[in-house]
């Protein structure tokens, strides 16, 4: 399979960019009021693998990724710590960057933060006025929903769905339940901007279409996101876009990642479940979780469990196992054509992970001249999909004068017939990465091998 094909709806379509040379492609980043959980990293980890795929199948390739730094989640956490909201959001910042590059994700070719486009955003806002898409009513400006009969076919939500979701009073200087805010005055111990309708802060949603409007043009080729921001964030951005440049659509292909949740269970703070990425790199290896983050399709639910999380860790494991004898090669050459051939299919990221596993096994029972041949493209494929090579390293936890002591004493509680103290002594070792083998001959030992 040559061409990408990316599911839209109900059925894949072939990828066809607006321009075979440049394919351009935006990704809403996080709201950086706290450090980034386990369903941010996974719609960064789809849209690092999707960006690494078209970087191997075109020329040419403009990835936006944008940081919204203007919240009011923002103004909140930054009050209650008792500091400026620009302190939060460039601490928050500096570990999103440093949590995500951990997980081998590359880096955008534009970063943009909302705050430096709030011009745009104003200029934006200011053509839907004109041209009667908007509404201005007691200091805020409004998108008129009823205005865009295209309204709800992104998502499939229809009005009589939002209408009936509705949990909140409508405001009451909404003409409909549906508008939602272009710009609003903000409150107290708020940072305003001046604009042509008065003080105040931009809406939400007409941030990233003005961040990707500047970067990428007025139509580009893919949006990504989580499918949380289908509706409304995608939703309302297609009704601003398209109305404001008078144009059908202006994305192309739209590539929304399925949710993450805990043990079955949707991650909320009620709940007690929230899990950061942060949280999760101390427990397991940076390409322990990648993989799991990209075994479940990207479009599907991933359940972050216990037992995927030791399956995985196990899979990497076993492929850092076969290269390890070979740390000096570099990796190098083509990513494997199965691999790419599964993730032109609608980025089936299970099947080539899978594809990676059973190649690594084997070249296990091969020749040392194969291994050697096929390692460089093997690492090559591992970098493509883990954003690294997965390698081991000796844990030594006890030196081998205590392992001896242990295991004379395991020893002597075996000619007793002691075996429970036998158990418990091989047990603690084990804790200590130790793992200790007996023969009818012998006992041996040697120390256990972890993930870096």
């Amino acid at each position: 399979m040559n061409a990408l094909f990316l599911r839209q709806g109900s059925e894949k379509q072939e990828f066809i960019p607006l321009d075979p040379q440049h394919v351009k492609l935006y990704a809403c980043g996080p709201t950086v009021y706290g450090l980034i959980h386990l369903g941010n990293a996974r719609a960064a980890v789809v849209c690092d693998v999707l960006y690494r795929l078209l970087k191997e199948m075109f020329p040419a390739v403009t990835y936006v990724r944008n940081l919204t730094d203007l919240d009011d989640k923002i103004t909140r956490v930054s009050s209650q710590r008792g500091i400026s909201a620009l302190q939060l959001t460039q601490e928050m910042i500096d570990r999103f960057h440093q949590d995500i590059q951990v997980l081998g994700v590359l880096s955008p070719d534009h970063e943009p933060f909302a705050t430096e486009h709030i011009p745009d955003m104003i200029h934006i806002i200011q053509i839907l006025l004109d041209k009667g898409f908007a509404y201005q009513a007691q200091g805020h400006v409004l998108f008129e929903v009823s205005k865009y009969s295209d309204y709800g076919q992104l998502s499939g939500v229809s009005l009589d769905q939002m209408m009936a979701g509705a949990r909140v009073e409508v405001a009451p200087y909404k003409r409909s339940p549906y508008d939602f805010v272009l710009w609003k005055p903000g409150q107290e111990g708020q940072e305003v901007w001046p604009s042509p309708f008065g003080p105040g802060r931009p809406g939400w949603h007409i941030e990233c279409s003005a961040m990707s409007q500047k970067y990428l043009g007025d139509v580009f080729d893919i949006h990504a996101g989580g499918m949380d921001l289908l509706f409304p964030h995608h939703e309302n951005e297609r009704a601003q876009n398209c109305t404001a440049l008078g144009v059908q659509e202006f994305v192309r292909y739209w590539v929304h990642n399925g949710m993450l949740v805990i043990n079955g269970q949707k991650m909320s703070k009620s709940l007690g479940n929230v899990v950061t990425l942060y949280d999760a790199l101390t427990l397991f290896p940076a390409c322990v979780i990648r993989w799991a983050l990209l075994s479940t399709h990207y479009r599907q639910t991933l359940d972050w469990t216990d037992t995927l999380l030791q399956q995985t860790e196990v899979c990497v494991k076993e492929v850092a196992s076969v290269l390890e004898p070979f740390s000096q090669i570099p990796a190098q050459g083509d990513v494997d054509p199965e691999v790419m051939t599964f993730l032109k299919d609608d980025l089936n990221t299970p099947l080539a992970l899978g594809r990676l596993y059973q190649w690594a096994n084997a070249l296990r029972s091969e020749s040392f001249q194969k291994q050697e041949k096929e390692i460089p493209s093997l690492k090559r494929t591992c970098e493509f999909l883990l954003g690294s090579v997965p390698t081991l390293r000796l844990l030594q936890v006890l030196s081998e004068e205590e392992i001896e002591m242990h295991l004379s004493k395991r020893r002597a509680a075996r000619e007793a017939k002691d075996y429970d103290l036998s158990d418990q002594i091989r047990d603690y070792l084990l804790q200590n990465h130790v793992i200790v083998s007996d023969t009818k001959e012998k006992t041996s030992w040697h120390y256990e091998k972890i993930l870096k």
